[in-house]
């Protein structure tokens, strides 16, 4: 089983979430959402594959053919504007022609945030997220996958959610990602609206021809039962070594 400690680069640069229209008192800022797991720096919906695919777009699971281990911790103090706090680890299991994945994170205390369903800021209980899912390579360039997640601990506990994703790799220079995120729109604890469907793209571009350097922007999409929102985010990663 390899390992993903060289995975570790110093990364210049992240992207953060950028709203481009949001009515203000009826949504929350789209870079939150409740069922997602650890903020994983400097990684996005289409590169490098390594594991956590599992958590940001699981058909990149599809190209990580040898497998492997990773850990991904994000420790930021609890009064930063970060959802994804705590530690978690991840396995890459190669199966026949797909990977299959299996990811257990503890996500620690965080808010307050608005949910995506009560404009009403809400502080987010410790929680517990296991994950299952898989990549399969549909041809050379081409790969799906798909992921379930399930939430234990403060009031996520028995909460449910399922993504899908594709991965493109167009050209030796650029790649691009698409996963559409609470595919069945649970329902959070005490909440009654469901989550509205997130759809999420990354257009990756390599300008060198080579992970040295990777330019990456994409749209997000939160579909309501009533309207659209629409936002943004954007991110540079620059390797100091390989």
């Amino acid at each position: 089983m390899k390992t993903h400690a060289r995975r570790l680069a110093v990364l210049l640069a992240s992207w953060p979430a950028l709203v481009l229209a949001q009515p203000a008192t009826s949504h929350p800022d789209v870079s939150f959402r409740p069922t997602r797991g650890l903020t994983i720096v400097g990684a996005g919906l289409t590169g490098d594959p390594d594991p956590t695919a599992l958590e940001l777009n699981p058909a990149e699971l599809a190209w990580d053919r040898g497998g492997g281990f990773a850990l991904a911790g994000q420790l930021a103090p609890r009064e930063a504007p970060i959802a994804g706090r705590g530690v978690g680890g991840f396995i890459g299991i190669p199966a026949g022609g797909l990977t299959l994945g299996l990811g257990l994170q503890q996500l620690s205390a965080t808010g307050p945030f608005r949910s995506l369903v009560d404009p009403t800021p809400t502080t987010y209980g410790a929680r517990w997220k296991l994950s299952l899912g898989f990549g399969a390579r549909l041809g050379r360039r081409l790969a799906f996958g798909a992921s379930w997640a399930h939430f234990y601990g403060d009031a996520y506990g028995g909460l449910d959610t399922f993504d899908v994703g594709l991965s493109w790799r167009l050209f030796r220079f650029t790649a691009l990602g698409f996963v559409l995120e609470d595919a069945f729109r649970p329902r959070l604890p005490g909440e009654l609206e469901r989550l509205p469907r997130r759809y999420a793209s990354e257009l990756l571009l390599r300008p060198l021809g080579s992970n040295a350097v990777e330019l990456a922007g994409g749209l997000l999409v939160d579909a309501y039962d009533d309207d659209r929102q629409l936002g943004a985010r954007f991110r540079t990663r620059v390797r100091l070594y390989r």
